[in-house]
């Protein structure tokens, strides 16, 4: 499973820095999922297009009931694709 963004609320100069740090731990994710023929499910894009609703307390970096739900969407669409 890739991150999401954890802290959509942090100020803009921090989320320049955090972001290719995020993008950087999910891609090493993906490439070690391949490499033992496992499936990678990113999770960031479909949270980003909501991502301060579905993390809708700064000091939380959980996802809300809806958030979780739109992940579980994302690993139900991969166990279709790779039954």
């Amino acid at each position: 499973m890739g991150y999401y963004n954890p802290f959509p609320h942090r100020p803009v100069d921090e989320q320049a820095a955090l972001l290719p740090l995020l993008d950087a731990l999910n891609e090493t994710i993906q490439t070690a999922a391949t490499m033992n023929g496992d499936v990678f499910v990113p999770t960031a894009k479909v949270i980003e297009k909501h991502e301060k609703e579905y993390l809708p307390n700064p000091a939380d970096i959980h996802l809300d009931l809806e958030g979780y739900q739109t992940v579980a969407k994302e690993f139900w669409k991969a166990i279709q694709k790779n039954k």
